[in-house]
């Protein structure tokens, strides 16, 4: 049955993006190397319904969410490879609490390395990177099927930081490790600790079925299983917070931290299904040992419409479940979400339009936890260069 009329213009406009979707990655080739210019556009609107007490305060924002532009290339004789990513981001006024800002705003770099590949099964890496833990952040966040990373990811892994990383691989490729040590002062403001010492991470995974890739969604239907299994493992030694808020959920302690977790994603004829847990053990100078930590799912299908003019298009249906605690002798400061969301795109993430729904819940009463929220949020994602 064919979609009405209005539908059918509908569904004509939003042809009308498709070139802009097109893979137009820039690149200039010499015999001696290589340069490529990639460029994205994120904007957004969000809506919240705030708990008791802040109707009015941030409930609707249209904002430029971010804007990326990645400077990449290789030096042939060398073997030597390069990356700039920079980043301006727009800040969009969704303040959990004064001052404390859930998204950064203005210009920066967020990957700026220095890679050797000496074969094509090593790289030496040097510079500022994603630490190698988590398969959920090593995905890069256009590649992504739901507009944010849950807390247990985004709020919980060292993200970013400046260090030495060694990656190897098995010459079929089903074996990848990686080892790296980090100066301990991360992206992420929980691990933000200048006078901590090294941050050292591990990670090893395991596709025994080809590779599985580095985005979300399975988008070519494939024949057969693919599947990817991950083990991941932290250790650093940090000074005391210098915030004392409660409600701040601060994981940076005076004393020893040691992270450890596992990832599991699967793809095959459309449906992708991802599993990751992340756990923590922190050992104060002073005071008992605690843990922390946490676990997301997720499942979504790629779906080819049969209409013209978007045929071929895929929709993408997915539901995402997390579950986070800072402190485990707190179990009512437990955040639990559940994220339902659908996704149009020609064919990929070069443009993207995303809808979800984020809906944050207790589960008892005495629960203490004041990010009872519901939030709608409308995501538009381009590649322009």
């Amino acid at each position: 049955m064919s979609p009405s009329p209005i539908l059918n213009w509908l569904l004509a406009g939003l042809a009308l993006l498709a070139p802009l979707g097109a893979h137009a990655q820039y690149s200039l080739t010499h015999p001696r190397g290589r340069v490529e210019l990639e460029a994205r556009l994120r904007t957004a609107w969000h809506h919240r319904w705030l708990f008791p007490g802040d109707e009015d305060h941030n409930k609707d924002r249209f904002y430029v969410e971010s804007a990326r532009l990645k400077f990449s290339g290789q030096q042939y004789r060398f073997r030597l490879a390069w990356e700039i990513q920079l980043e301006l981001r727009g800040h969009n006024g969704l303040e959990r609490e004064a001052g404390q800002e859930q998204d950064h705003q203005g210009l920066e770099a967020r990957d700026l390395h220095l890679s050797w590949l000496p074969s094509d099964q090593l790289t030496l890496r040097m510079g500022q990177m994603k630490v190698p833990y988590g398969r959920k952040q090593l995905i890069p966040e256009h590649a992504q099927s739901i507009v944010r990373r849950p807390e247990v990811v985004n709020d919980f892994l060292p993200g970013r930081d400046r260090g030495l990383l060694l990656r190897a691989r098995t010459p079929v490729r089903d074996w990848t490790g990686w080892l790296g040590v980090f100066t301990g002062n991360a992206e992420n403001h929980k691990y933000d600790d200048p006078a901590g010492r090294p941050l050292y991470a591990a990670r090893l995974e395991w596709a025994p079925l080809g590779e599985v890739g580095g985005e979300e969604g399975d988008f070519s239907h494939s024949a057969r299983p693919h599947v990817l299994a991950g083990v991941n493992l932290a250790q650093s030694r940090d000074k005391a917070p210098a915030l004392e808020d409660p409600r701040d959920y601060l994981r940076t302690i005076d004393g020893e931290k040691l992270l450890y977790g596992g990832d599991f994603s699967a793809k095959w004829q459309g449906w992708q299904g991802t599993l990751e847990f992340d756990h923590a053990r922190l050992t104060p100078d002073s005071g008992a040992e605690y843990r922390a930590g946490g676990y997301m799912a997720q499942l979504q299908y790629a779906w080819r419409l049969p209409w013209k003019p978007l045929a071929g298009w895929v929709l993408e249906p997915v539901v995402a479940y997390d579950e986070f605690n800072p402190n485990h002798r707190r179990a009512d400061d437990t955040m639990r979400g559940l994220t339902t969301g659908i996704n149009l795109m020609p064919d990929g993430h070069d443009l993207k339009i995303m809808l979800d729904w984020l809906h944050r819940f207790k589960l008892r009463e005495e629960d203490t936890n004041p990010w009872k929220e519901d939030e709608l949020r409308l995501l538009v994602q381009l590649r322009v260069l």
